[in-house]
């Protein structure tokens, strides 16, 4: 089933929850998008993991839903930690 569809069954217009959904925090997005997969069915058969369906319905249509592409500055800070650590740790283990 499209997420599409899913909006369409549930009353909803897709293109005005799709731009809702694009535009809230990544992991509020995640939530709003579980929350409607989780009231859904197909075949009499509930939704097995809303969450992670949610999480790659929004990453298929291009929006940021893992820590590394919210925040691409993450790995540069942790590498300089990393360094400072290695630095601090090669001056501490001379003395």
């Amino acid at each position: 089933m499209r997420i599409s569809t899913l909006f369409v069954r549930r009353d909803l217009d897709p293109v005005n929850t799709a731009r809702y959904l694009m535009v809230l925090p990544p992991l509020q997005a995640i939530g709003e998008l579980a929350r409607l997969l989780s009231g859904c069915t197909i075949d009499d058969t509930p939704c097995p993991a809303p969450g992670a369906i949610a999480r790659a319905a929004l990453a298929y249509a291009g929006r940021a839903v893992d820590i590394d592409a919210i925040h691409p500055e993450r790995r540069f800070v942790l590498s300089i930690l990393a360094a400072l650590a290695g630095l601090f740790h090669r001056l501490g283990g001379s003395s």
